[in-house]
C-alpha cells in the first residue's frame, strides 16, 4: 500500500478548485494553488492556508497551464540534460518574475548535475545580485564540476559577482567558492572545508539540519522536556521546542522529535487548520521514513485522527485500517479497529435514518 495514500486524502479536502500540484519529498499536494517563491522558498495554498517549502524540499512542481515547466520537473532527477534545456526554454516564456526565479534555482540543480559550471555560476550571480534571494541561495554548491574550460569560465563570473556583492555574508560564500574552484582541475566536488556546517548541495537534498546548523543530537532529558510540557497543557511551547529539537536530531532521534511535533501541534486546543494539517505531514513523515520505529503505529493512528479533524472520513478510514494491517500486534490496532467499527455503525445509522425519511 502507499504509504502517501493518507495525506493525500488530507490536503485534498476543500481545495478541488485548484489545480496546481507540489510533491514534498515523496509526500504529494494535489489540487493546491502555487503563489509565489522567495529567498529560496515556495508558497502555496492548501485549504486556506499558506505553507512555504524550501525549494531543497520540492521534488516536482506542476502549475497549470505550464506544460513545458512541468516537462522539465518531471525529467529533472533522471534526465537532467534534457531538462535543462526545457528549463531555460520555460525561463523565456515565464510570465512571473517569482515563476523565473523558481526556474533559477531548477537550473542551478540540473547545472549542478551534470557539470555545467560556467552557467551554474552565471545562474548562481543572478540570482546573487537579488538582495531578496541572497540568503536563499549563497549556500548552494555545484553538486559536480566540469572541465577546466568550465571552471574557468565559472572563476571569472563569480569574480565579477564578488566586486558587486555587499553583503558580508555572500561575499564570504562567493569568496569560498571562489577558493575552492581556483584550486580545482575539473571531475567531481569534493568537500570544501572552508563553507559553513550544513550547506548544500544544489544537486541534492539538504545536509540534516539545514543550512550553518552542526548536528549534535539531542538528550533524552530534551525529549522528555517536551513530552512533560505537551501533559501540562502547554502545547504551543512543546511545538517550539520539538521544532527546534528536529534542527539538532540525528536520524535515529527523528521519529520521537517529529511525532511530539505532530502531537504538540494536534493536541492544541487553540490548534488552526494550519496546526492540523501540519501535525498531519509530521505524522506522515514518521510512517513513511522510518516505518520500523517505534513511534510509526502510533503516528499512523495519528493521521486517522487527523483525517477525522478534517471531516475526512474516508481518509480515516484507509488510516485505519493501515494501522491493522501494517501493525497487527500494535495496542493502536485494536483501538483502530474498534474505531473502524464505530465508523461502520454510524454509516448504518445514517443508511436506516435517511431510509425511513425517504
Amino acid at each position: 500500500m502507499n504509504r502517501t495514500f493518507a495525506f493525500v486524502t488530507i490536503v485534498a479536502v476543500a481545495v478541488t478548485a485548484s489545480a496546481d500540484k507540489v510533491v514534498v519529498g515523496r509526500v504529494p499536494y494535489p489540487q493546491v494553488t502555487v503563489s509565489g517563491f522567495q529567498g529560496g522558498r515556495l508558497t502555496f495554498r492548501v485549504s486556506g492556508n499558506d505553507v512555504s517549502k524550501s525549494v531543497s524540499e520540492i521534488s516536482q512542481v506542476e502549475l497549470q497551464g505550464r506544460a513545458d515547466l512541468n516537462r522539465a520537473e518531471r525529467l529533472r532527477e533522471i534526465k537532467p540534460q534534457t531538462a535543462a534545456g526545457m528549463y531555460r526554454s520555460a525561463l523565456a516564456k515565464a510570465a512571473y518574475a517569482w515563476e523565473r526565479t523558481f526556474i533559477k534555482y531548477r537550473l542551478l540543480n540540473v547545472y549542478g548535475q551534470t557539470g555545467q559550471t560556467a552557467r551554474w555560476a552565471e545562474t548562481w550571480a543572478e540570482l546573487l545580485a537579488s538582495p531578496r534571494e541572497q540568503v536563499g541561495a549563497r549556500d548552494l554548491r555545484p553538486a559536480k564540476l566540469g572541465s577546466k574550460a568550465q571552471v574557468a569560465s565559472a572563476v571569472r563570473s563569480l569574480e565579477a559577482a564578488l566586486d558587486r556583492a555587499t553583503d558580508a555574508r555572500t561575499r564570504l560564500a562567493v569568496s569560498n567558492l571562489l577558493k575552492r574552484l581556483r584550486g580545482e582541475s575539473g571531475g567531481s566536488a569534493p568537500a570544501d572545508g572552508d563553507d559553513r556546517p550544513g550547506s548544500r548541495s544544489d544537486g541534492g537534498r539538504p545536509v540534516e539540519g539545514g543550512a550553518g546548523v552542526q548536528i549534535t543530537g539531542v538528550s533524552k532529558g530534551q525529549l522528555r522536556s517536551v513530552e512533560t510540557l505537551i501533559r501540562s497543557g502547554r502545547h504551543a511551547e512543546a511545538a517550539r521546542k520539538a521544532d527546534a529539537l528536529l534542527k539538532q536530531a540525528k536520524a535515529s532521534e527523528l521519529p520521537r522529535a517529529m511525532f511530539l511535533a505532530g502531537v504538540a501541534r494536534m493536541n492544541n486546543p487553540n490548534k488552526s487548520t494550519r496546526d492540523v494539517l501540519q501535525a498531519g505531514l509530521l505524522f506522515m513523515k514518521v510512517w513513511e521514513f522510518y516505518p520500523k520505529s517505534a513511534e510509526a503505529p502510533q503516528a499512523l493512528f495519528e493521521t486517522a485522527r487527523v483525517c477525522e479533524v478534517l471531516s475526512n472520513p474516508l481518509g480515516a478510514q484507509r488510516a485505519y485500517e493501515a494501522v491493522a494491517g501494517n501493525y497487527p500486534d500494535s495496542p493502536f490496532a485494536e483501538q483502530a479497529r474498534k474505531r473502524l467499527s464505530e465508523m461502520e455503525q454510524a454509516r448504518v445509522e445514517e443508511a436506516d435514518g435517511s431510509a425511513r425519511g425517504g
